[in-house]
């Protein structure tokens, strides 16, 4: 499909083609004068799943590793779980707009493929048989954009899978769709000009958190079993905290990176020097994580990546009760200091784990000002032009940002001042 001009021609035509992928039967309608609602208690009160389809994709109840098992075993088929979650994530989208790619028909032949592979052989053909996963929007999917959030980037698919998620496949995961992001990530409430903003799980007044907000809703409504974000600086764990799921950011140089629209060549990644933003899971528990990123080490993708440190899973006996360090209070230089609730529960949090016997140890962090410069420092190495210069090379009048909106209006406005 040829991308029409401006950006809001591009914008209207990638919402329609979304549209055009999700059976409105599937969808719920929340009346326009609701100003607040529960988008998951309202999802589990409409009535578009029966109570036997709520139940089997309660995530609450079943979790990955719970589930595989159920597949593995033959009590549920990959073609009726994936097709199940396939509309619970339509029926969960029309609440929080998280889906920026949907991929629902692929997700169902190819759960059609697993189930004959599993009677045909008795074998799964992977640790993640039929798993249903998201995937944030950045990184690539075979045959679906990686936008970002940005017009320029519409109507450009991907023309094979990132490392981390051809991983995924070819371990048995089946990709439902893909995920919404702020405007080139790096932000804490995921709103883009091309697709919008994405409402929290719990409550709609409320963000998803960033900058892998999409994921965040996406398992928090019970759309998905497992999820891939990235991480740089919270924007997989704040999102779960958000939403009230687990994420994880695992060290630099652990997961392949490659494969994504946003970071751009030379920030924070490509020559691999600096802060390194990370891909990171999301999940409903903490088995579920683990269960991936073992399987991720023991494919051993250091062999394809020249940038990754050979990491191979080591089992680790930690202590019953570990040292935990703690971020000394108020020594900040005026940098940032915490809001009264979150000092709270800073503090709160800190009394129940010395109740429960855990060793805390008060450590004073480096001068944050002086972090946090040398930080923007390589994130802006580049000069962030790649964004406008793609914006040139597909046509745009000039590809500044905001100027002639191609990339569309800046999230934080007057950005450009």
């Amino acid at each position: 499909m040829s991308a029409p001009f401006n950006w809001q021609a591009i914008v209207a035509a990638k919402r329609e083609h979304r549209a055009s992928l999700i059976p409105q039967h599937w969808q719920i309608k929340v009346h326009d004068q609701v100003a607040e609602y529960n988008p998951l208690k309202t999802l589990l009160e409409s009535g578009v799943l029966t109570p036997e389809e709520l139940d089997l994709t309660d995530t609450s109840k079943h979790d990955a590793v719970g589930t595989l098992s159920l597949i593995a075993s033959g009590s549920v088929s990959a073609e009726n779980l994936v097709t199940l979650f396939c509309k619970r994530a339509a029926a969960a989208d029309s609440l929080t707009n998280f889906i920026t790619e949907v991929n629902f028909e692929r997700a169902i032949l190819r759960a059609k493929e697993l189930d004959k592979h599993l009677k045909e052989t008795g074998n799964v053909v992977g640790p993640l048989h039929g798993l249903p996963i998201t995937v944030k929007d950045h990184m690539d999917v075979e045959g679906h954009d990686s936008s970002a959030g940005i017009a320029a980037f519409c109507f450009d698919p991907a023309k094979s899978n990132s490392h981390l998620v051809q991983i995924l496949i070819d371990a048995g995961a089946v990709v439902v769709a893909k995920t919404n992001i702020p405007q080139t990530c790096l932000a804490a409430d995921t709103i883009n000009v091309v697709f919008g903003r994405t409402l929290n799980a719990h409550k709609s007044s409320f963000g998803a958190g960033g900058s892998s907000g999409g994921e965040g809703a996406a398992l928090a409504m019970g759309a998905s079993l497992f999820g891939l974000g990235s991480d740089g600086a919270g924007s997989a764990r704040m999102p779960a905290m958000a939403n009230g799921v687990v994420g994880y950011r695992p060290s630099g140089y652990r997961l392949p990176a490659d494969g994504r629209s946003i970071p751009d060549p030379g920030m924070i990644g490509i020559t691999q020097l600096g802060p390194v933003a990370t891909f990171g899971f999301m999940g409903h528990s903490v088995r579920d994580i683990r269960l991936v990123t073992k399987l991720v080490s023991d494919f051993k993708p250091w062999e394809k990546d020249p940038f990754l440190y050979p990491s191979p899973w080591l089992n680790i006996t930690a202590p019953a009760r570990p040292r935990i360090g703690v971020w000394a209070l108020d020594i900040s230089n005026n940098f940032c200091h915490l809001f009264p609730p979150v000092r709270r529960g800073f503090l709160a949090a800190q009394e129940r784990l010395r109740l429960d016997g855990y060793e805390l140890v008060d450590f004073t962090p480096p001068d944050m000002s002086e972090v946090w410069n040398l930080c923007k420092a390589f994130i802006h190495v580049q000069g962030g032009h790649h964004c406008p210069d793609q914006g040139n090379f597909k046509g745009a009048d000039h590809g500044h940002c905001g100027k002639d909106g191609y990339f569309g209006v800046p999230v934080v406005q007057g950005i450009e001042d």
